[in-house]
């Protein structure tokens, strides 16, 4: 998030001056401070290498390591390539907090085939836990009730929340349909894998036909935008202050989730900061170049 470093240390300056704001101006103030510390970073001109084979999807990378960059601002270390018939992005995250927005809230990967910044087409993977999208379907639906009536709701959010599904994804916007939930095993021409690796951290593959971006089955004269955006934290609105969301202790430490076989999720990763846990991390790979055409690789 660009700016941000510096925006905070003016504050002392500028919140010595906000006693002299009226409550409109105080109000914009405050609109366009927040908007400046959560913009998401943008990287543009990015370039898409060619491959004469295909990737093996499996979760691992071994076949990026000399390709995968590095962002600072959102702390992802990424990389994208193709061949004639597939897109491909890599991911890797050793960041502890990004790691556990990944794990407990999800992953989406958007695709702008305009080359902007729209959500058009996503792949969510890892997707959150049914547990999870419940809590978060009544908050939306509490939110709508009398403040009374939200006060004498069921408090859930003191349940702990598993881990994200890892062996599920849900398409959005593909074959015109909203939302499509599906087995990873199945075979959809997506093709997507994460592991949780000790000594690397998060480790994550996508496949992405080309044909399932844009009709003529071609990257030729084509710029795609990518947007990588973590799952948070979304607090319920209620007015005790004094409630535990999602599997969070009352001093913000994470009550930690189990995987397959008792493991913990995220290695017991250290406490959680329910401040950042309440943001996503956002990366958009603008207008990606698509280098070397399909006729001078035949």
């Amino acid at each position: 998030m660009n700016g941000s470093k510096g925006s905070i240390s003016k504050g002392g300056k500028i919140i010595k001056s906000l006693n002299m704001l009226g409550k409109k101006q105080l109000l914009i103030f405050t609109i366009t401070i927040l908007a400046g510390l959560t913009t998401c970073h943008t990287i543009r001109n990015v370039s898409s290498t060619y491959r004469d084979k295909p990737v093996m999807i499996d979760g691992k990378l071994d076949e990026w390591n000399e390709e995968v960059k590095y962002d600072q601002s959102s702390k992802l270390h990424y990389s994208v390539t193709h061949d004639d018939e597939n897109v491909y992005v890599g991911l890797m995250v050793k960041d502890d907090m990004v790691q556990r927005k990944i794990l407990m809230f999800g992953l989406t990967l958007w695709m702008d085939t305009t080359g902007n910044k729209n959500q058009l087409k996503g792949l969510r993977y890892p997707i959150p836990s049914e547990k999870r999208q419940e809590i978060r379907r009544k908050t939306k639906e509490g939110k709508d009730l009398p403040l009374r009536a939200q006060q004498a709701m069921p408090d859930d959010s003191r349940e702990v929340i598993g881990p994200a599904n890892m062996n599920k994804m849900m398409l959005i916007g593909f074959n015109d349909i909203e939302k499509e939930t599906l087995s990873i095993a199945e075979s959809a021409g997506i093709d997507v894998r994460m592991l949780d690796q000790e000594m690397v951290g998060l480790t994550y593959e996508a496949k992405i036909p080309v044909n399932m971006l844009y009709a003529d089955g071609s990257l030729q004269g084509k710029e795609l935008s990518l947007g990588i955006i973590s799952g948070h934290l979304e607090l319920p609105d209620r007015s005790s202050g004094l409630m535990s969301p999602g599997g969070m202790t009352p001093g913000g430490g994470m009550t930690p989730g189990r995987g397959r076989g008792g493991q913990r999720t995220g290695r017991d990763r250290g406490p959680g900061n329910l401040e950042e846990l309440q943001k996503s991390t956002k990366l958009w790979l603008r207008g990606i170049e698509f280098e070397g055409e399909k006729s001078n690789h035949k």
